[in-house]
């Protein structure tokens, strides 16, 4: 998920929605704030929300996606982890589940954000053992078998 415009850009309700193919769906809501948080019962819905500002740079509003994103994980309700590419501004979602990878935790990313106030790339289909060339990448087991993760951490022919 690379963010493209700063937190300007961002309107408080906006949502997008991670799903690992084991746990429930977890909506993450912007909201205007200091601090971010997840809230909810986990049988019946989780609910986190990420913290912005109108004047938060990009960077800011990537690295508070991918902390609210760890503490949705810490709290296992979703087995994806999520780290901000240096000097990209880009949240790298990767399914955690040894358990469940491949084909189940291939699952969409749901949004109400418009397009250019974030740019999602990776997880239509999903993220794990069959990631097309040119997709963002942390080791060989994240890109399609034909497929290697390179130097650059994106998936290329072997």
């Amino acid at each position: 998920m690379g963010n493209n415009a700063s937190g300007n850009n961002l309107s408080e309700g906006h949502i997008f929605v991670i799903s690992d193919g084991f746990h429930l769906p977890v909506i993450f809501e912007f909201l205007h704030s200091d601090e971010g948080y997840c809230d909810g019962d986990q049988r019946e819905f989780r609910h986190c929300y990420i913290n912005f500002k109108g004047k938060d740079d990009a960077s800011t509003v990537a690295g508070n996606i991918a902390r609210i994103i760890k503490q949705a994980n810490d709290s296992n309700w979703v087995d994806v982890s999520a780290s901000v590419v240096g000097g990209l501004d880009t949240v790298l979602l990767l399914n955690d589940s040894e358990e469940y990878k491949g084909t189940t935790g291939n699952q969409p990313l749901l949004t109400t954000i418009p397009d250019g106030a974030l740019r999602r790339e990776g997880m239509s289909g999903g993220v794990g053992y069959d990631c097309p060339e040119g997709s963002p990448c942390l080791n060989n087991d994240d890109c399609a078998p034909s497929l290697k993760c390179n130097s650059r951490k994106r998936c290329v022919s072997k």
